[in-house]
């Protein structure tokens, strides 16, 4: 897929801005969002929701904000725009984008910085998200495109952004900054997740996102950068609260639909937790098997997400399995897990405690491309769940393994709702 390089692509919409008499980047502001939205998919109409939100809070003034909208050719195509007292200035591209592809994000981030230089950024990444890794029964081919990640572009094979993509082009941003991105707001189905926390290690302060389903319309931007407006002054810790705050406050009569859940998470606290989860992964490997039926009883303790409900409240995890081997070794290491999990967390909201982590029913395989992961090595969580997953996994005689399958949400179905928008489970 051809994509829009720097160098020609984007110096020339730069160009382009100030040829039609407009200045190519606004006054100085202390906040601005730089808003990559990927609506070539059923989301569009979401999706472009979503921009026409964003620009008028960039017509308003007081914060910047900067876009790109992808969408296929016959529905206008991709463009890049631009949102300040000179109106929304748009420009098209000729080319298509791959939205699953950290280049592109990077090479949208240099050119909204430019066209929006402000103090502080919150880098706003708006599609499908479809997981860490795809759950499928044994001998059978998983549902999703070639990769899972955020930011779903059908028109580029189903390709996403995968942790590491993700961690890739923020680090590529916080570099050319000179400091980390302020605030990185995943608004995508299971993208509140400690593996994609730790990809984006020293390159983001504060990671705001969802360990469960986002339903539409999406979080409220309005609100939001209204009380940016209002609030010049306000940190990227306090931004994660009003994030987490504005998505509740869309929630109908306060409470979260099925599956949903929010969270706004700090960032640099993410390498203790993993430290704590390595020695914690450890000591359950060397209690195995015996403490396994523990990992079972905590697992279903803990708040999930997931169309299989594979994805599990890592803190609410932790809690459980204390309780489930109290004292030394492992009962005091869940309960120092579960504390480096709450300095993680800045907010939540819908029951989450914090970060959710991939730990997939019983009778499941490990998906062969969770290995690869840096996280999955760094905590030791991979070698742990391919211990935990393969003893159980190898009870049960291969016609068994084969008719099991993963489980579906409760109710049965995909995990999907009718409301759904920003959706995950594909």
């Amino acid at each position: 897929m051809v994509r829009v390089r720097w160098a020609l692509g984007v110096g020339l919409l730069l160009g382009s801005v100030a040829a039609a008499g407009a200045a190519p980047a606004k006054p100085q502001t202390q906040w601005a969002v730089l808003a990559y939205l990927s609506g070539e998919s059923d989301l569009r109409p979401w999706v472009e929701r979503y921009a026409e939100d964003l620009q008028q809070a960039g017509l308003e003034g007081g914060v910047g904000v900067a876009g790109l909208l992808d969408r296929s050719p016959d529905e206008g195509g991709p463009q890049y725009w631009v949102a300040g007292e000179q109106g929304v200035v748009r420009h098209p591209l000729e080319s298509p984008v791959n939205m699953g592809e950290a280049a592109c994000l990077e090479e949208f981030a240099a050119w909204g910085t430019a066209a929006c230089p402000a103090e502080h950024y919150v880098l706003l990444v708006v599609g499908h998200g479809t997981g860490l890794v795809e759950l499928a029964p044994e001998g059978q081919t998983p549902r999703g495109g070639p990769e899972c990640g955020l930011g779903l572009d059908e028109g580029s094979g189903g390709d996403c952004l995968e942790p590491a993509e993700l961690g890739l082009a923020c680090r590529a941003i916080a570099q050319r900054r000179g400091r980390p991105v302020d605030v990185l707001a995943l608004d995508a189905c299971f993208s509140g997740t400690v593996e994609t926390a730790w990809e984006v290690t020293g390159a983001v302060e504060v990671v705001c996102a969802h360990p469960g389903l986002l339903y539409a319309p999406g979080v409220g931007w309005k609100r939001l950068l209204g009380a940016l407006t209002a609030d010049q002054g306000m940190t990227a810790e306090e931004f994660g609260t009003a994030y987490v705050r504005a998505v509740e406050a869309g929630w109908s009569g306060g409470a979260p639909p099925p599956g949903a859940a929010v969270i706004a998470a700090r960032v640099s606290a993410v390498p203790a937790l993993v430290r704590s989860l390595r020695v914690l992964s450890g000591s359950l490997a060397k209690g195995a098997p015996a403490a396994y039926a523990a990992v079972t009883a905590a697992r279903g303790a803990a708040p999930g997400y997931g169309p299989a409900l594979e994805y599990r409240d890592l803190e609410g995890f932790c809690a459980a399995l204390a309780r489930e081997l109290p004292g030394p070794p492992t009962g005091d290491l869940a309960a120092e897990t579960e504390r480096e999990c709450r300095a993680a967390a800045i907010a939540t909201g819908g029951g989450a405690g914090g970060l959710a982590v991939l730990l997939p029913p019983n009778l499941s395989a490990l998906p062969p491309g969770y290995g690869t992961l840096g996280f999955a090595g760094e905590s030791g969580w991979g070698a742990f769940l391919a211990g935990y997953l393969g003893y159980l996994r190898g009870l049960l005689s291969p016609d068994q393994r084969a008719g099991e399958g993963v489980g579906t949400s409760p109710g049965g179905g995909s995990g999907e709702a009718p409301e759904l928008a920003t959706a995950g489970a594909a």
